[in-house]
């Protein structure tokens, strides 16, 4: 696929074409991202100590699993506070006491327990000591997230929210849990073949950029083929609003696939290297976000006009960064908000979110 095929395929110009279109400036990028990674992490740590002076530190769960139907699992990287929290009230506010929301922050210094506590106290918050670098590559820290919510907590379902996502209406995770229990080789839904508005996805940037990490890595090759043989024929769910079954997780944990780590330089996004991982180790993947289906999920915008989202039922939105009449990200969460019952604190100051 050339630098034009894929700057076609996201709608990119100059210099941004170059850097998100080839593997070149993909790797380039990554470069940039673990240089200032030591920097983060230190501010992180830093302020972990000052919590820990003053005795604000993360909750520590309790030695019994704890049982919930379903988990919502947030990352957070730097700069997410503001949408972060407005995240979690729309998941607070139409699943109440259904939901166990938990964060994991991506070495950051504003979304560390000690902040999110202070607003949420129930939130749980996993502090990784070491950033990521943000999409594309966050496949490793979601892995290790999904790992520690399997060991401590028995649930049916984890629903996966980015920052730039919203719950709409009620009984979101139970309507998950059902859709993912209506067949065994179910492990993952969301949006997947079709969009909300009947658009079909395209993932020929998915496959190119798959093909290129093959050629160069023989453990992306290993699970792609392993994939395949299981049903993979180069599809993938949108990560920003997605759905994990407890039962496709643990097979693919037992498989080793959620400690296994793509290559530095690779261009693979987490929602390509969950979808390999369920397909070589037994389930794969199924819609829920298609017209008539719970959820709506578009790549970095909201594929529906917003009036459109109550009114059709949906449970959830992604992305709230751009709206369908060029409106802002503010002004679709001040939208939603209003559906749920006015303004909350500090909600007019949302800034448009980013990694």
């Amino acid at each position: 696929m050339k630098t034009s095929d894929v700057a076609a395929v996201h709608g990119l110009t100059g210099v941004r074409a170059v850097l998100k279109g080839t593997l070149a400036g993909k790797a380039l990028a990554a470069l940039r991202r673990r240089r200032h990674a030591p920097v983060r992490a230190l501010r992180a740590e830093r302020a972990a100590r000052r919590d820990r002076r003053h005795g604000q530190t993360a909750t520590v769960p309790a030695a019994a699993r704890t049982t919930h139907r379903a988990l919502y699992l947030v990352p957070a990287g730097p700069g997410s506070w503001p949408a972060l929290s407005d995240t979690i009230e729309s998941i607070l506010h139409w699943e109440g006491n259904e939901a166990k929301v938990v964060v994991i922050d991506d070495a950051t210094v504003d979304c560390r327990a000690a902040v999110v506590q202070r607003r949420f106290p129930d939130v749980e918050v996993l502090r990784r000591r070491w950033p990521s670098g943000g999409p594309p590559r966050i496949f490793p820290m979601l892995a290790w997230g999904i790992r520690e919510l399997l060991r401590r907590y028995n649930f049916e379902v984890i629903c996966k929210l980015d920052t730039d996502a919203l719950v709409t209406g009620p009984g979101l995770g139970a309507r998950a849990a059902e859709a993912l229990s209506a067949g065994d080789r179910v492990g993952m839904i969301g949006t997947v073949g079709l969009r909300a508005d009947g658009v079909p996805e395209d993932y020929t940037y998915d496959r190119w950029a798959l093909s290129h990490s093959e050629r160069w890595s023989p453990s992306v090759r290993r699970l792609a083929e392993r994939a395949r043989a299981g049903g993979y024929t180069g599809e993938k769910v949108h990560g920003g609003a997605c759905f994990f079954s407890r039962r496709g997780l643990e097979a693919a944990d037992r498989a080793g696939l959620l400690v296994w780590r793509p290559p530095w330089w690779s261009i693979l996004t987490d929602e390509l290297c969950f979808a390999l991982a369920l397909y070589a180790s037994g389930s794969g993947l199924a819609s829920f976000g298609a017209p008539g289906e719970p959820t709506v999920s578009g790549q970095a915008f909201l594929p529906l006009d917003k009036e459109d989202v109550p009114r059709a039922g949906k449970l959830a939105v992604h992305s709230v960064r751009r709206g369908t009449r060029g409106e802002s990200e503010q002004e679709l969460r001040a939208y939603f908000r209003r559906l749920r019952g006015g303004d909350r604190r500090g909600a007019a100051a949302i800034p448009t979110s980013r990694r």
